[in-house]
């Protein structure tokens, strides 16, 4: 485990404990002044789409092509029925295919703002209300469900669905997610006529490089500290502003600035990671995929990675890996069937694994700078994620715990744009190299280490790990990115 159990053999001073053999932090390392006089050591211290078969406008029972908010449906989702054949559309081509045909007469779409379908309407060609009807008159008007928005120009064939229904049975584009410029119009969603984009919570990127936050499919709301919200909640991050940086490890001399981006609220759950397990296969990530737009220098996911054996080659070895008895001393807590360990953050998780995982659900590994500035408060440059007050049991899962706990279960502990357990519960991987514990790129806008080969990078300290290690400042590497460690998991950034 990151964070216990001295060993010897390590690179580079503060050596830090644990079966990873960290560099550089945890034990008795305190970036600056140590008042205990102990040596210091390396440390320093989306977008669119329905969601799923409950999304309007999403995988399975989507409107006329039109992505839809992540829940009910706004002006391009679809209702729970979809009327008739003759005057609201079969039940695939205006509505959701939950509710038997005719339903409704005219229900061909939920209306705005999740309003309620209309009740009554003409049958045949007048059918239908004017946004949830086919495309040549058979379920609603032209300007909205016809031709020229929801049919064979932008909702058709080639961009959502078929000619004749205005939309695919799973609405948006044929794989369901916000797609792309060919596949759903703008790149954040829907036909640039007929759709409106929807919620950051479902839906392909586009690119072929995975879609929003799939490892909630029908996975319930059991995160948080009630246990009852989204585990894949993303909280946006907002950036430095014109003519301020943020000073890394909150040091004045590594300035930096920082684009705008977006955080998952919780570290990868394992009832999240089981959905990837479920879909794993011997593909692997594309190169080029999990890249920073940001930073021209990232240039995603290597092909190498994918040839030399870094990745599990397929679903047996990757459930061989992650049930390693050797992660831990057999700590691990994967499993295919008991859903006891759902909400907890994921371990035994290599560098390439989290970072194939965050590509697959659509994001990509946060860079250090993005992870500090997140823990930090950005300008606010905190000491911890909540500011300057010491750790305490209210705040973080820390301090030779003997596992971790539900993500988002010390409320008191998240940090200013409220993402939980940013300090302590599971060390989270980072998209950087660790090259030393002062080692800096300067200048740095959006910048992250991408030496080739080299240490891994974690942040954030785990459920064993000591107060000090969760300040925002401290840094760790991993010579071994293969690792397997029970308090070693991911979080992603989209």
């Amino acid at each position: 485990m990151l964070g216990r159990r001295p060993r010897t053999g390590w690179l580079g001073i503060g050596i830090l404990v644990g079966c990873s053999n960290l560099i550089g932090v945890d034990g008795d390392y305190y970036e600056g002044a140590n008042p205990s006089g102990g040596a210091g050591g390396a440390g320093g211290g989306n977008s669119s789409g329905g969601k799923d078969a409950t999304g309007a406008g999403g995988l399975d029972h989507g409107g006329s092509g039109e992505a839809g908010t992540s829940q009910s449906g706004s002006s391009s989702g679809g209702s729970e029925s979809g009327g008739t054949t003759a005057s609201g559309g079969t039940t695939a081509s205006g509505g959701r295919t939950l509710a038997p045909q005719g339903a409704r007469a005219n229900a061909g779409e939920a209306g705005s703002s999740g309003a309620p379908p209309v009740e009554t309407g003409g049958a045949g060609g007048a059918g239908g209300n004017l946004e949830g009807g086919g495309p040549t008159g058979d379920g609603g008007t032209a300007p909205k469900g016809g031709t020229t928005s929801g049919g064979t120009t932008s909702g058709g064939t080639s961009n959502g669905g078929t000619t004749t229904s205005g939309g695919a049975s799973n609405g948006g584009n044929p794989s369901g997610g916000k797609g792309g410029a060919t596949n759903g119009g703008a790149a954040s969603g829907g036909a640039p006529t007929g759709g409106s984009g929807g919620s950051s919570t479902a839906g392909t990127t586009g690119d072929g490089c995975g879609e929003d936050n799939i490892s909630c499919k029908a996975l319930g709301a059991i995160c948080g500290p009630n246990g009852n919200e989204d585990c894949c909640t993303a909280l946006t991050v907002p950036g430095t502003t014109s003519g301020q940086t943020f000073n890394r490890d909150n040091k004045v001399a590594q300035p930096a600035t920082v684009s705008t981006f977006v955080m998952d609220k919780y570290e990868v759950t394992l009832g999240r990671f089981r959905n990837f397990v479920n879909a794993y296969s011997t593909g692997k990530p594309k190169a080029g995929c999990g890249a920073n737009p940001n930073n021209s220098s990232d240039v995603g996911w290597l092909q190498e990675w994918s040839d030399n054996g870094l990745l599990p080659v397929g679903q047996a070895a990757l459930i061989a890996e992650i049930s390693n008895n050797a992660c831990g001393g057999g700590r691990y807590i994967w499993s295919a069937t008991d859903h006891t360990n759902d909400a907890r953050p994921m371990n035994c998780l290599t560098w390439y694994t989290a970072y194939a995982f965050c590509i697959w659900d659509g994001g990509r590994l946060p860079n250090e700078l993005e992870w500090n500035y997140a823990a930090a408060g950005g300008a606010e440059q905190r000491r911890y994620p909540w500011g300057t007050d010491l750790v305490d049991d209210s705040r973080a899962v820390y301090g030779g715990q003997l596992g971790s706990s539900r993500v988002g279960s010390k409320p008191a502990g998240d940090g200013r744009w409220g993402h939980a357990d940013l300090a302590g519960n599971s060390w989270e991987w980072l998209r950087d190299t660790y090259t030393g514990a002062n080692d800096y790129i300067s200048p740095c806008a959006d910048c992250a280490n991408m030496t080739s080969g080299g240490s891994g990078t974690l942040r954030g300290g785990g459920f064993g790990s000591t107060a000090v290690v969760l300040q925002t400042y401290q840094r760790a590497g991993q010579p071994n990115r293969k690792v397997l460690a029970d308090d070693a998991g991911v979080r992603c950034v989209r």
